[in-house]
């Protein structure tokens, strides 16, 4: 075990203050608009620390780092936190007066409800978040010595309580905790460990006497796979605008201006965390190369912080697993309940039936998660999985809908989000990769978007009226 007992208690401590935290808000919770979107009255603070928190995949840019080089940190860790800049200026604004409490609910609005049911399950599947399951297997068997599913069993109890409690409310605040926790972590880890590598000069050394100095010291790549596969990952960073905690942050904000800037406070402090955490990749790259790229980056960080501060990073580490999986699946339950039987199965229920069902349905969505989890063995290819099928489906519609001037029918957000989805399924299935050279994003993608523009030009015309940031349709 990489930890000790001082950093255990460290660990107990923290986890016991945000379960107690989450307890306090449970008190606060009223109806579905507390539950879900803590009253609209997040202060520009707190939706900093969710965002920050939710967003963050802990450590799969380390494993992308490990596995390609620096390009990961380019392409995952720099401008993909980039692409999000006209999401803050322009989108964020515009949703965060809509008057919707879920994305299918948005997207029921600019289309159809069957468009809105396909989005539904299709979001359901995205808000199992496999790749924070998959992280904790590996902290389980790498940190503590145990056995992956059982560590991992505990904590997906955990975070269901945590969800349970306070809905977003309690989700949001500690999140914003778990944010500081996170970033001091890295901050200290990389501060530590990067002298005992013998810095930068000691790192070159390294990979050049591995023969890996060319590809992964090559900050843009230096083969056409090796870019491909990378910009995957750039890509699927754009799911932000289809992504259902982005939209319900933005709603769950005090004010536009509130959400404007918290976003845009996040992406700095993302380039920061992302630069600390690819180097640290590197650096176990350089000191662990026979390890997982997930375990290495783990025992580089755990092997040179001291007692106490070991503590403190597992405490972020875990902490930005049980950020990401409280919000997602609470979001994925409100889906089943508001969504799915609420729309097809029981328009009449009433608000305490769909509050019951949200809560049921967290708890099967993380038992689930759970299992299916189990055919992952790195976060970045859980994530890569996962985003590519959600961003090739949903992007064009949601995105589209929002700004995209041309003619709109029910068609268009149906069968771009049908077929782009398809797709890519597909495309993994048949491995296009390997077949075609062509990663299967890559055409999944651009499929939905052109299907979008037809499928517009026939069935009745939607006329949306986007007056004052609410979507009205005609």
């Amino acid at each position: 075990m990489l930890i000790g007992t001082i950093d255990i208690i460290t660990i107990f401590v923290f986890f016991g203050s945000l379960m107690a935290i989450a307890y306090f808000y449970s008190k606060k919770i009223k109806n579905m608009k507390d539950f879900v979107l803590g009253g609209k009255r997040l202060p520009l603070t707190i939706a900093i620390g969710t965002m920050m928190a939710t967003w963050l995949c802990t450590f799969s840019l380390a494993e992308l780092t490990f596995t390609t080089g620096i390009v990961a940190f380019v392409s995952m860790g720099s401008l993909s936190h980039y692409s999000k800049i006209p999401m803050a200026v322009w989108v964020g604004p515009k949703v965060q007066f809509s008057d919707t409490l879920t994305l299918p609910e948005l997207m029921q609005k600019m289309y159809d409800k069957k468009t809105a049911l396909l989005a539904a399950f299709l979001m359901v599947f995205y808000c199992t978040a496999l790749y924070g399951v998959t992280g904790l297997k590996i902290i389980g068997a790498t940190v503590f010595g145990m056995d992956p599913l059982l560590f991992t069993a505990v904590w997906v109890v955990i975070v269901i309580v945590i969800a349970l409690s306070g809905g977003l409310l309690s989700v949001a605040v500690t999140d914003f905790i778990q944010m500081i926790f996170m970033m001091i972590a890295v901050a200290l880890a990389l501060l530590f460990a990067w002298p005992a590598a013998g810095g930068w000069a000691g790192i070159t050394e390294v990979l050049t006497a591995a023969g890996k100095a060319e590809t992964h010291l090559a900050a843009f790549g230096n083969n056409a796979k090796q870019i491909q596969y990378i910009m995957v990952y750039f890509v699927i960073s754009f799911s932000a605008y289809a992504d259902p905690t982005f939209y319900q942050r933005f709603s769950a904000s005090d004010s536009a201006k509130s959400a404007r800037r918290a976003l845009l406070t996040c992406i700095p402090l993302w380039l920061g965390w992302s630069f600390c955490v690819s180097m640290l990749g590197l650096l176990g790259l350089v000191m662990f190369p026979e390890a997982t790229p997930g375990g290495a980056y783990l025992t580089v960080c755990l092997t040179y912080l001291p007692p106490v501060l070991k503590g403190i990073f597992v405490c972020g580490l875990i902490g930005g697993f049980v950020s990401t999986l409280t919000s997602y699946w609470l979001l994925g339950g409100t889906s089943i309940a508001r969504d799915i039987y609420s729309v097809a199965i029981n328009p009449n229920a009433s608000e305490k039936t769909i509050l019951t069902l949200t809560r049921f349905s967290v708890v099967a969505l993380g038992v689930f998660t759970f299992f299916l989890a189990n055919q992952f063995t790195m976060m970045a290819t859980a994530w890569a999985f996962m985003g590519s099928i959600w961003t090739s489906g949903a992007l064009a519609p949601v995105v589209m809908g929002l700004f995209y001037r041309g003619r709109i029918s029910a068609n268009s957000g149906f069968y771009s989000l049908v077929l782009g989805m398809v797709t890519t399924g597909l495309a993994m299935y048949f491995k296009s990769a390997v077949v075609l050279g062509i990663q299967p994003l890559f055409i999944g993608l651009p499929i939905s978007v052109l299907v979008f523009i037809i499928a517009g030009q026939f069935g009745k015309e939607t006329v949306i009226n986007r007056e004052g940031g609410v979507i009205h349709v005609a």
